[in-house]
C-alpha cells in the first residue's frame, strides 16, 4: 500500500512546490489608473468692453482618441478685441473642471495660435504654486486673418511647463477667422 501513494505524494509535492513558486509578489501588475474619457472641449469667448458678441465653440470627439473622427469647429472673431475665455472640458454632459481645479499641479492647458499673429493667448488662473493651468485666459486677436487655434491638456505630476512633456488628456483644434 505505501508503494502506491509514493508516487501520488512525490506529485503532490512537486505540484504544492510550483504553486507556492509561481506566486511570487514581484510579478503583480501595475494597478491600472482609471482615466476618465473627455469628450468635449467647449471654448467660450466673451468680449471685454462690449465689442461683439459672445462666441462658444466645442470640440467634439465622442468616441475617444482613434474612433470616428472629431468634429473641428470654427469660431469667428473681431480683430483687436480682446476676450475673456473660459475652457470647459467635459465627459459627455459632465463637466471634469472640478477634477481638473482640484488636481491644478499636475494639469496645464496649452494654447497655439497658428500663425501666432492671428491672436495671443495669456492664461490667467494658476494653480497652488502659482503656475499657470489654463482653464481661464484671455485672448487678443490680431488683424484679420484665419488659421487655427490648438489647445492641449496634459496631465504632468511634477514636469508642468512644457506641452511635449506628460500625458495628452485632450488635443482640441479650432478652425478661427478673424474679421474686421
Amino acid at each position: 500500500m505505501k508503494k502506491l501513494l509514493r508516487p501520488y505524494l512525490a506529485v503532490l509535492l512537486m505540484g504544492s512546490l510550483i504553486t507556492t513558486t509561481s506566486c511570487g509578489g514581484d510579478d503583480d501588475p501595475a494597478p491600472v489608473v482609471d482615466r476618465e474619457t473627455i469628450t468635449t472641449a467647449t471654448l467660450t469667448l466673451e468680449p471685454q468692453g462690449k465689442v461683439g458678441s459672445t462666441v462658444t465653440a466645442s470640440y467634439e470627439d465622442l468616441d475617444g482618441p482613434g474612433g470616428n473622427a472629431p468634429t473641428v469647429p470654427q469660431m469667428t472673431l473681431k480683430a483687436g478685441v480682446t476676450y475673456n475665455a473660459t475652457l470647459t472640458i467635459l465627459n459627455k454632459t459632465t463637466s471634469l473642471n472640478s477634477e481638473i481645479i482640484a488636481e491644478a499641479n499636475d494639469h496645464q492647458v496649452y494654447y497655439t495660435a497658428t500663425p501666432s499673429s492671428l491672436m495671443t493667448v495669456t492664461i490667467t488662473d494658476k494653480d497652488s504654486q502659482n503656475r499657470p493651468l489654463g482653464l481661464t485666459s484671455t485672448i487678443v486677436t490680431g488683424n484679420a486673418g484665419t488659421g487655427t487655434l490648438n489647445v492641449v491638456l496634459k496631465h504632468q505630476p511634477g514636469t508642468k511647463g512644457s506641452v511635449t512633456a506628460g500625458e495628452t488628456d485632450v488635443d482640441a483644434k479650432f478652425n478661427v477667422v478673424v474679421q474686421p
